[in-house]
């Protein structure tokens, strides 16, 4: 991949990259000193009037469509009269006027293709490149629609180019990256694939499948298939590069290069947004001043005097062989669990902005794939997620489409009338404000409340033993500082999830579920919360109020309307009959994956069909569809 978005950490308000002027040539120091705040109205404007010009343009190919629609039914009633009429009339060779007819259309229709191709769009083309060239010297006032990166910057070091390479986004891969490395390099890289695909090869057929005989590892056809694969990798790699793919490939890693240089020099933060879909870029300064105020106002954190990597480690181990020793796990299960001291690291902390909220907050994020206590955390969420899923499935919605399923039973079950309610509200930083030792104590009761007391030979307590030391060794590296978090869980450790879950299993049955009537439905996306509800608006608030002061941690917004959006899908009551469309969060860019990306092409065949897909499954009326392909149309053509 090009530049590890999430990763660099390069010492960053929506804005046009063309719009702010670059800094000229000067000094370091003077330069440096001209990168400002870039004002936060301007911003606000800036978003406002690229939300009009796409609103503007999607009711523009609404009219063209509408037209069409109208110009292709007064045809076909043409054609049907016309066929009526003329099918008495037959030729000596027993053709219809109608069939003449239609081949002179046919011919008719292939030449005004032709026309429009060699002819009109060219023309077109030229006049539409001197309008860009006449508007040139004021292009500094457009507002363009496309998805551009985010600068938190009153002016910049970046060239148009840079610019418009980081508007690709944060999924965008250089393309042939490979081809520019030493031919060493690449044989390395030869060597390294055949291995790994000639391991997984040989693992598949030495285990028993479907009756079939295994073949062992040691026969001579792997040294003849792994040599036909040499061959064929060293082909794919060493072949040379078309002029024109060699010189883009060398352009981008010369703009990636510079854009890495710039913001080691400008002292620049680069990340991807939380929602948005975008990057971003701000000061150094800014992004450590929000760091700290979020670690004030949560005081989830604190900061160690040294590395604890080793200490927990040893903690780890120590835990492990105790359990052992006591016959509380098995051999297998402590080698899973198992850290490999060599492989080990500590855990990372990193923000993304909210470039969706005032003042551009920061959503924490800690990287736990190579922590101590990942394989712990892993085998504990293999063990309990299962059975979350099977004893929960009623109060857990899973996507989109299940919120529809589910809301389409409650209809036929004859509750929804003209007055329904659709009541929706999410916890605020769940995550962090999850209490660890009252989290496992109700993860206890969930195991005792379904007779779970053993689990694949590992009693309750052993559980909440090895889940004690997940959140208790969440330790990890900020910036040059060692922290440990002592309040919630690490955001980013998979049996934080299911230990959240199984928090809001307990805090919905006594906030919410004991005073919503049994034949509502009521279902929990994690922190995402969606009810039906026949009572009036006044009375739900009080159950939301009285809900928001039912635990110290747990602080809800809601939203009570008979229009609501939950996830991705937006749910409508229109006197007593549900309507649905696909819902785009205002955060949200009209960003995909980048055509020019250097993904694999079945990637881009996917992006479209999970698109179109999504809109036949939410869309209850045609019309509704018909909004969401032209919102897919224009997202792909802004995605080039």
């Amino acid at each position: 991949m090009g530049i590890p978005w999430k990763s660099w950490e390069f010492h960053g308000n929506p804005g046009n990259p063309m719009e702010i002027p670059a800094i000229p040539w000067k000094s370091r120091q003077s330069r440096k000193s001209e990168i400002r705040r870039f004002p936060l109205v301007k911003q606000q404007q800036y978003k406002i009037i690229q939300e009009a010009k796409r609103t503007w343009l999607n009711i523009n190919v609404d009219a063209h469509e509408k037209k069409y629609q109208e110009y292709e039914h007064q045809y076909q009633q043409d054609l049907k009269q016309f066929e009526f009429i003329s099918s008495t009339h037959i030729d000596t060779n027993d053709t219809t006027l109608f069939n003449c007819f239609l081949l002179y259309i046919g011919h008719r229709i292939h030449r005004l293709k032709q026309e429009i191709y060699y002819e009109k769009l060219p023309v077109y083309r030229r006049k539409f490149v001197r309008l860009r060239r006449r508007l040139k010297p004021t292009k500094k006032n457009l507002v363009t629609i496309a998805p551009i990166i985010i600068l938190d910057l009153i002016r910049h070091p970046f060239t148009v180019a840079e610019l418009a390479y980081l508007s690709r986004g944060p999924t965008y891969i250089r393309p042939n990256q490979s081809a520019l490395r030493p031919s060493g390099q690449r044989e390395k890289q030869v060597d390294k694939k055949m291995n790994d695909i000639i391991n997984k090869v040989k693992n598949y057929m030495a285990n028993v499948y479907d009756g079939r005989s295994k073949i062992p590892t040691t026969v001579p056809m792997y040294k003849f298939y792994s040599e036909r694969l040499r061959t064929y990798l060293l082909c794919r790699y060493m072949i040379p590069l078309p002029l024109m793919d060699q010189l883009r490939a060398r352009r981008e890693l010369k703009l990636d290069k510079s854009i890495r240089r710039k913001l080691k020099n400008y002292k620049l933060v680069l990340r991807e947004t939380d929602k948005s879909g975008v990057l971003h870029i701000g000061h150094a300064r800014d992004y450590e001043r929000k760091a700290m105020e979020y670690r004030e106002k949560t005081g989830a954190h604190e900061e160690l005097t040294s590395n604890p990597l080793d200490e927990i480690f040893y903690q780890v181990i120590q835990l492990l062989n105790k359990l052992r020793s006591a016959n509380k796990i098995s051999v297998p299960q402590k080698l899973k669990m198992m850290p490999i001291r060599n492989k080990i690291e500590l855990a990372y902390m990193y923000f993304l902005h909210k470039s969706h909220k005032k003042g551009t907050p920061l959503r924490p994020i800690i990287n736990t794939i190579h922590a101590a206590t990942t394989q712990i955390s892993k085998h504990l969420d293999e063990l309990i997620r299962p059975l979350f899923d099977r004893y929960a499935r009623h109060t857990t919605i899973v996507d989109g489409v299940d919120l529809l399923s589910r809301l389409h039973k409650y209809i036929q079950n004859g509750y929804f009338n003209s007055s329904t309610l659709f009541v929706a509200f999410d916890i605020t930083n769940l995550y962090t404000i999850l209490p660890q030792e009252e989290s496992l104590v109700i993860l206890a009761e969930f195991l005792h409340v379904h007779h779970c007391d053993i689990i694949q030979g590992i009693s309750i307590d052993t559980i909440l033993d090895l889940g004690r030391i997940v959140p208790q060794a969440n330790a990890f590296v900020y910036g040059k500082k060692f922290c440990r978090q002592i309040i919630g869980s690490a955001m980013g450790s998979v049996f934080t999830l299911t230990l959240a879950n199984i928090f809001m299993w307990k805090w919905e049955r006594q906030a919410i579920l004991s005073k919503l009537p049994a034949h509502e439905f009521y279902g929990r996306y994690i922190d995402d919360i969606f009810f039906t509800c026949n009572e009036s608006e006044t009375k739900v608030k009080k159950w939301l109020e009285s809900a928001n002061q039912f635990h110290p941690n747990i602080k809800l917004t809601y939203t009570i309307a008979k229009s609501v959006p939950f996830l991705d899908v937006l749910v409508c009551n229109q006197n007593g009959i549900l309507f649905s469309s696909v819902y785009h969060k205002p955060a949200a860019e009209l960003s995909l994956l980048s055509f020019l990306s250097d993904h694999p092409r079945h990637v881009f065949r996917n992006v479209i069909q999970t698109a179109l897909m999504r809109a036949i499954r939410y869309s209850s009326t045609f019309e509704a569809l018909n909004i969401e392909r032209r919102s897919i149309r224009l997202t792909l053509l802004l995605n080039e």
